[in-house]
């Protein structure tokens, strides 16, 4: 089984060398496959913004996955497209007002009576509210998945949902990706970009 995962993981790491060599070529016959929320299979039971849902966009060949990162009350980062409404998309082991954010509610509580992100289970779908086994996945889960496989592309275009961006932007150059995730930032967000490429200078 090990040599297999190795094998696989040898293989992944080619096809993105040529994926990210065309994607800085002049080439524009190349169709890019992208994964919106990671992807969600509800036969699976595989939920969007789930790392289980990160790891089989990438077995089906995802060249690039998108994201909304959000940051938690204790300045985590997890996966969400919802930055309201949460239970929308996950169920919490005791109940969320219907107003909280994602900022309101942390990651991890050593309090039973509040709710936090890491013990939220996600549901299938809209269609179908089922909890699953799956949780949030964070984003330093996703840049292990992803490293060397797949681009990423970060939707931060909600600013109050991701407002310091070195809590995204750390964990990318600590693993050395900075050539690997692309980041979507509404008109308005210059000062956001601006960070980034400064950060990314002064590195």
């Amino acid at each position: 089984m090990t040599s297999i995962l190795a094998v696989a993981a040898l293989l992944a790491a080619s096809n993105f060398a040529k994926l990210n060599e065309i994607s800085k070529s002049e080439d524009r016959n190349y169709v890019f496959i992208i994964a919106h929320r990671a992807i969600a299979i509800p036969s699976e039971r595989i939920p969007e913004n789930s790392l289980a849902a990160v790891k089989r966009a990438i077995e089906l060949g995802a060249d690039i996955i998108e994201v909304d990162p959000k940051m938690t009350k204790d300045r985590r980062v997890i996966l969400s497209h919802e930055g309201k409404d949460l239970s929308r998309t996950m169920q919490f082991a005791v109940g969320v007002d219907g107003n909280a954010t994602v900022q309101d509610i942390p990651y991890e509580s050593d309090d039973p009576s509040r709710p936090c992100f890491k013990t939220a289970k996600l549901r299938v779908s809209r269609e179908d509210p089922t909890p699953t086994d799956e949780r949030p996945c964070t984003w330093e889960e996703l840049l292990d998945a992803c490293k060397g496989k797949c681009f990423i592309h970060a939707d931060c275009s909600y600013w109050n949902m991701m407002p310091d961006y070195r809590l995204i932007w750390d964990p990318i150059v600590a693993r050395g990706m900075q050539d690997q995730v692309l980041f979507n930032v509404e008109k308005g967000h210059n000062q956001y970009k601006q960070e980034i490429n400064d950060a990314d200078v002064q590195q």
